[in-house]
């Protein structure tokens, strides 16, 4: 069963960080993994003002080498399932529909898998009210965050939300900055939507106090993608969302994806780096499990992941015409 761990008299986000604390002291695995973290290395590259940072990161081998392959899949046991978890794992209650759970291979400081408790498909559309209420609960210290079942999850067969502490990504001290570089900008009603493009990552801002004003947002981005895209699929994207509780607004950034991993990834010999973006990496931390790849890869690897990984600026245009022709 999973534990809840309440005290009425603790804010949400502080029950959360106190789960963590309580995992990290009575699961060896997980208080091993978030002791070594703090002895992890870090390279930072700048692209003119724009920060990407390299975590050397062991413990993520198994998620960046994961199989997502429908056959792959369906040889495995679900791990996010209740049943197939350490019994040693305790989770607690959100929105009486998910369980936060303490992430025992972390990457940030705090890490959270945040699974819904039935076994159902990863799909953000008809969730992402759920993901904003998450933001909201958790807005005093954590930051919410998606991975599309093409681009990143490695559990596409079971719905999940994960979450870390704010102060982590880059890209949350270069809001202001991105802000700046938008092409585009929309209003409706009191939120905005801006395209912002960086140079490295082509994106999508929603921003505002209304719940229902961004989800209808975010719905209309989603249908333009599948028009513009003639899918009927989720398309490829990875999504951050935060809330500041002082202003009372919600920021979502959704990566507009083209393809799951790079070329480099599938190279053989010194060719091969082994790094499968995810929104943390493009977030602006980028994962490296392994030494080598940590140390040899450079400033242009990684504006051609980048480039492989995120549509072109053709496209981009393409969406910011359809959204703006339909919201």
């Amino acid at each position: 069963m999973c534990k809840n761990i309440v005290d009425e008299n603790m804010s949400f986000a502080a029950i959360v960080e106190d789960l963590l604390k309580r995992q990290t002291e009575e699961w060896e695995l997980c208080g091993k993994n978030y002791a070594d973290l703090s002895g992890t290395k870090l390279r930072k590259f700048d692209f003119e003002g724009v920060q990407i940072n390299i975590q050397c990161n062991p413990g993520r081998i198994t998620s960046t080498s994961a199989k997502v392959d429908n056959k792959s899949i369906s040889e495995r046991k679900c791990f996010l399932c209740e049943e197939n978890r350490p019994a040693v794992q305790k989770g607690i209650d959100a929105l009486g529909e998910y369980n936060v759970l303490v992430n025992p291979f972390p990457i940030f400081p705090m890490h959270y898998t945040i699974t819904n408790k039935g076994h159902v498909q990863q799909r953000l559309l008809g969730r992402f009210i759920d993901m904003l209420n998450l933001s909201k609960d958790m807005g005093e210290k954590f930051l919410i965050f998606y991975n599309g079942p093409k681009c990143g999850a490695s559990a596409p067969d079971h719905m999940h939300f994960q979450a870390g502490n704010l102060g982590f990504l880059p890209l949350e001290a270069q809001m202001e900055k991105l802000r700046s570089m938008s092409v585009a900008t929309l209003y409706p009603g009191t939120s905005t939507v801006r395209f912002v493009d960086d140079g490295l990552r082509k994106m999508v801002f929603l921003e505002g106090g209304n719940q229902s004003e961004l989800n209808s947002s975010f719905e209309t981005v989603f249908a333009s993608l599948q028009r513009t895209q003639g899918i009927f699929e989720e398309p490829m994207m990875n999504v951050i969302s935060y809330f500041q509780p002082e202003s009372e607004t919600y920021s979502v950034i959704i990566f507009v994806r083209k393809k799951h991993r790079p070329e480099c990834y599938f190279a053989e010999g010194e060719k091969q780096i082994m790094l499968s973006p995810a929104a943390v990496d493009i977030g602006g931390t980028c994962i490296t499990p392994r030494q080598e790849d940590f140390e040899k890869i450079t400033a242009d690897d990684l504006k051609q992941i980048f480039h492989e990984v995120f549509v072109d600026e053709d496209y981009f245009l393409r969406l910011q015409n359809e959204v703006a022709g339909t919201i």
